[in-house]
């Protein structure tokens, strides 16, 4: 249900009239809406309505993404959404054991230092008894603020989880080539790059970026340039992981999700014909990996900095997703956010924390 007015009285209707009591509703909600969102999680309560939710650069519905409409979804299961604090010291995740195979729908502030951390909390307690799919709420002008809501409120520096009992077939793919490495993270601290090869990070990056781009960096145009040439974190069981470098603050690196120490990583590069190849591509690696035919929600959390490097050419890679869907008889309508970093596992592998990437679950 794609909704493009901020009148909470009839967002609200129009939830009720299909409310049952084994739902709840996903509510993405794009940044630029002017929707008081503390006001709808009040005018939800009070109909008894069950509600998860985000707000995100922009939300997609069918081939189309907009930043001031919301979309909703429909969830038909007994399980509740809950919040988890994600910080260090008060991070408790014994509530979240899982024994039979779903999918845990998992939405965070993507502005938040501690994503890797709760993630590695999350992959250890749960391992691959659930398949894992998500993003990072938040805004595109990177100032943190309350960004997840439900029946518990507005908040930050928390996750959002619900647990579906049916499972996903999921799709990861980014599209980006390799253009440097190997470079080693010699000093990290959470999601800052400090030092590569033992050279000061921005040093190092510069000279690989402004030789291949032909661009010189200024105290303005950092992310125009960088937008194009994002790190990759070495994996042995995947592709590279996408690190997105945001800005550069006294010569170092500061990143969208944790950038290990010691880690090996590559300077990507990409170009758009490959970036949109990508997104079909997972698509066709979901509809693979489904084991029943039927394919009740089509989620899709696709990282906003695709948008801001593809311009004008994103919607072909909509499109090149719903074509995908089209030809494999899956009509189910594609809903989803652009995100601040995407979460996934690799079919019944690892809980991993994307960046520029396109990730696609397909629930029965």
């Amino acid at each position: 249900m794609l909704i493009q007015n901020s009148n909470i009285e009839e967002v609200v209707e129009k939830i009720d009239q299909i409310n049952t009591i084994d739902s709840c509703f996903m509510i993405l909600i794009g940044e630029k809406s002017s929707i008081k969102v503390d006001e709808l999680v009040d005018a939800l309560n009070a109909k008894s309505i069950t509600f998860m939710g985000g707000i995100f650069p922009a939300v997609i519905s069918d081939q189309q993404h907009y930043e001031d409409a919301i979309v909703i979804d429909q969830i038909h299961t007994k399980n509740k959404p809950f919040f988890v604090e994600m910080t260090s010291q008060a991070l408790k995740l014994e509530a979240l054991t899982i024994t039979n195979k779903g999918c845990l729908l998992t939405l965070v502030d993507g502005l938040s230092p501690n994503i890797a951390y709760f993630l590695d909390e999350l992959y250890k307690t749960n391992g691959t008894s659930v398949n894992y799919l998500g993003g990072g709420a938040g805004s595109l002008s990177l100032q943190q603020m309350p960004c997840l809501f439900s029946n518990q409120g507005l908040k930050q520096d928390h996750a959002l989880m619900l647990f579906i009992e049916n499972s996903a077939a999921l799709g990861v793919k980014h599209g980006w080539q390799e253009l440097k490495g190997p470079l080693v993270a010699t000093s990290t601290e959470k999601n800052t790059i400090k030092q590569l090869n033992w050279v000061e990070a921005f040093t190092a990056y510069k000279e690989t970026v402004e030789s291949d781009s032909g661009a010189k960096f200024n105290d303005e145009n950092f992310f125009d340039i960088a937008k194009a040439y994002p790190f990759g974190i070495q994996k042995d069981y995947s592709e590279v992981i996408v690190r997105d470098p945001l800005m550069q603050e006294n010569g170092a690196l500061i990143c969208v999700g944790e950038v290990p120490q010691n880690s090996v990583l590559t300077i990507l590069k990409g170009e758009k014909d490959s970036l949109i190849n990508a997104a079909a591509n997972a698509t066709d690696q979901a509809v693979k990996k489904r084991t029943s035919s039927q394919t009740n929600h089509c989620f899709v959390f696709d990282c906003i900095s695709r948008v801001l490097f593809l311009e004008d050419d994103f919607s072909k890679e909509l499109d090149a997703c719903q074509k995908v869907l089209h030809e494999n008889q899956i009509r189910t309508p594609l809903l989803g956010a652009l995100t601040l970093g995407e979460i996934s596992s690799f079919g019944d592998g690892k809980l991993e924390f994307f960046n520029k990437t396109f990730v696609i679950g397909l629930i029965q």
